[in-house]
């Protein structure tokens, strides 16, 4: 039985190791214990440096967001505030006159895509409203306004006329390089350069007398299906001056400063001065004026500009024989607030 004796050896072995693990166990968890006590210490000195970092970050914003509007107001205080004539009246708004901040911009909505209407009788002894031809598609001209702004207008007693308003331009064309044939940028009766506008029965326009002495009026025509007013510049220098002395805008459209007496443009010659003055008190310089139009526009017009438009017109007076080269939208930014300046600038 030597064998037994030996066996019972071994299990009262095991018997008095299972009678100490519990005190195994305890003694292993005490030493897991202190084996990480400076471990969650130093999740607690983590965890007091990241509630402190979100302290700070909310402080920070607490100051940023003020100091930000601040610095925002400050740098808007230097903006130049839009001027009217170049003389530096107060632009016009639709029905209220009375000052810069209140004067919406005549392109703040977008140029409406209806169906074409009925077309009633013209307010200049009626007729048809035509579809000239149309050959933007070629892209013979380039059309662009570098830089507009709005005025009064001012009607023969010196007075402003609440029924229209002014429309100042710096127009930039380019003909094509890939172009065979010379283009006209004529402002001569009928202009080649018109702005269009929606169209409407019973147009009331009234430009200055030396424009409607020129003879040259607005047409209506269709573009797209949709029919539009055309309508011609001021002819140059037709300013008028009201009750107090001032003058209001001149159209000085001159292509024979650009080296086009005829006023014609051959392939990769262009008119336009991009250059203005950074200054709304009118100091510096303000670039070449002989690339400025104005138009007359009526007051009902202010929200419905569709653009500007070049058009082969074949010194015609019929729009029929009349080919829209090429246009400025306003459905593609031609005149928007990024290119709006004081007049004085420009």
């Amino acid at each position: 039985m030597e064998w037994w004796i030996q066996l019972h050896g071994v299990l009262v072995g095991v018997r008095e190791l299972l009678n100490f693990f519990p005190s195994l166990l305890l003694l292993a968890g005490v030493g897991l214990i202190f084996s990480n006590w400076p471990t969650k210490a130093k999740l607690r000195r983590e965890a007091k440096e990241q509630k402190k970092h979100r302290k700070l970050f909310v402080v920070g914003w607490i100051i940023a967001v003020p100091t930000g509007i601040a610095a925002l107001a400050y740098v808007a205080s230097f903006l130049p505030v839009p001027e009217n004539q170049e003389a530096g009246s107060t632009p016009p708004t639709p029905t209220v006159r009375s000052s810069a901040t209140a004067t919406p911009s005549p392109i703040d909505l977008p140029t409406p895509t209806v169906a074409a209407p009925a077309v009633a009788p013209l307010p200049t002894g009626g007729g048809d409203c035509p579809s000239p031809h149309d050959a933007r598609s070629e892209r013979r001209v380039d059309v662009e306004v570098f830089w507009w702004c709005l005025g009064y207008a001012i009607n023969e007693a010196g007075e402003d006329d609440d029924t229209q308003f002014q429309l100042k331009v710096r127009l930039g064309i380019t003909a094509n390089p890939r172009g065979t044939t010379p283009v006209s940028v004529s402002t001569g009766s009928p202009s080649t350069i018109r702005l269009l506008v929606n169209y409407f029965p019973d147009l009331d326009w009234t430009p200055p007398p030396g424009t409607a002495a020129a003879g040259d009026k607005p047409v209506c025509v269709y573009i797209d299906g949709v029919p539009y007013w055309a309508i011609p510049p001021n002819v140059n220098d037709d300013a008028q001056m009201n009750s107090d002395g001032i003058y209001n805008f001149a159209s000085h459209w001159d292509p024979a400063d650009w080296g086009h007496p005829d006023a014609l443009l051959s392939p990769s010659e262009f008119i336009g001065d991009d250059s203005h003055s950074e200054d709304p008190a009118g100091s510096g310089s303000r670039g070449k004026s002989s690339a400025d139009l104005v138009f007359t526009v009526p007051i009902e017009s202010y929200r419905s500009i569709y653009g500007i438009g070049l058009y082969d017109t074949a010194q015609s007076p019929d729009p029929t024989a009349w080919t829209l080269l090429g246009d400025c939208k306003q459905t593609e930014g031609c005149m928007s607030e990024s290119n709006r300046r004081s007049p004085s600038t420009f």
